[in-house]
Parts: C-alpha cells; structure tokens; sequence
C-alpha cells in the first residue's frame, strides 16, 4: 500500500550525522529539494564550522 504522504508533506527532517547516507536524499538528480517545505534539523557540532543560524 502506498504512502499518502508526499514529499511536500513532510516539515522536519532531523540528521543524526552528515554522512552521504543520510545527506544525499535531500536533494534530487536536477537539484531541487527533495522535501521542499521541510526544515532540515542537526546538531551544531556535527555542523562544525558551518553552523550559521538560518533564519
């Protein structure tokens, strides 16, 4: 049986550490976001020295 929740559905992706495995999905094969309405959720620290507020 098929979800009925489209990507856009969906508002909170929380990532538990940026590797390819859990990274590479956000984003499809022409660049467009994959959950285009989510907020993507990750730790500071695993940010690192990339971690600028969104606002």
């Amino acid at each position: 049986m098929p979800a009925k929740v489209s990507p856009a559905d969906i508002t909170d992706v929380p990532i538990t550490h940026s590797h390819g495995d859990h990274v590479g999905g956000l984003s499809c094969a022409d660049g467009e976001l994959a959950f285009p309405n989510a907020t993507i959720r990750m730790t500071r620290a695993e940010m690192g020295d990339h971690a600028e507020p969104v606002r």
